[in-house]
């Protein structure tokens, strides 16, 4: 669970507190949020009354076991647009996404973008320091997988990368990982994402 966290990121979190192992369901929700900082919705259930000790780490919900599938899905629905809700800025270091309007701002310039390098932008950002496959990134936008090869991908991320301003002068830098896709990192301390 907790190498899943490092490279991926999740819209929710479900969590079983007996998970079995080393690591208890409510010794990962500490590491998401003490460790990673992470916000991300989490519901926490448990075949014990455990709800208590699941809001005080930080859970968002709780359900008891066993779980019923409707049940489940409502309390996942309701916490994703919570956040929705919650959610329309989100900040990256100089940059910023503005989720509602689609708009990314560098040092509160705004940044002409075609939709399709908005979504892998906001990709991008919100994968910060991790490689991204082309797949993925192929997958974050929302015109017909059909339609994007490879190198119409490798395209458009080119121009991404002079609109973002991302070179190492800049202290933003998307690196090309060989054979893989790409990761976004940070070359100057103090403005990189805390």
């Amino acid at each position: 669970m907790i190498a899943a966290l490092e490279t991926s990121s999740y819209d929710a979190i479900i969590l079983d507190v007996e998970i079995h192992g080393e690591l208890s369901g409510l010794s990962v929700l500490d590491y998401i949020r003490l460790t990673r900082g992470l916000d991300t919705p989490t519901l926490m259930v448990s075949s014990n009354n455990h709800w208590e000790e699941a809001f005080s780490q930080g859970a968002d919900d709780f359900l008891e076991k066993p779980l019923k599938a409707g049940k489940l899905v409502v309390h996942l629905n309701r916490l994703l647009r919570h956040v929705e809700q919650e959610t329309t800025i989100e900040n990256y270091g100089p940059f910023q996404l503005d989720t509602a309007q689609q708009i990314l701002t560098l040092d509160g310039l705004v940044i002409e973008l075609a939709p399709e390098e908005y979504e892998l932008a906001a990709t991008l950002l919100r994968n910060y320091g991790k490689v991204l496959s082309f797949r993925k990134l192929m997958d974050s936008l929302s015109v017909p997988e059909e339609r994007v090869s490879t190198k119409a991908l490798v395209n458009r991320i080119v121009k991404l990368k002079r609109k973002m301003n991302l070179h190492k002068i800049s202290g933003w830098q998307l690196e090309p990982v060989y054979q893989h896709g790409y990761r976004l990192i940070c070359t100057h301390n103090d403005d990189c994402i805390s």
